[in-house]
């Protein structure tokens, strides 16, 4: 498992190579198609496969 910190937002990467997202998301940084903020983790969609790495900035999140 893995974690990131963004600016308001964080996310992890589960065993599975799921990833969820929670927190501030005015900008869609949670990945959720959303502009939503979440006060409990949301799985990210469009990951075919899972992810391997995170990272979380001021905006954005990435995944690998």
């Amino acid at each position: 498992m893995a974690i990131a910190a963004g600016s308001s937002h964080s996310v992890a990467v589960k065993t599975d190579g799921t990833v969820w997202a929670w927190g501030y998301n005015a900008h869609g940084e949670l990945g959720d198609g959303t502009t939503t903020d979440r006060s409990t983790p949301v799985d990210v969609d469009g990951l075919a496969g899972g992810a391997g790495a995170i990272i979380a900035g001021w905006y954005h999140t990435c995944a690998l």
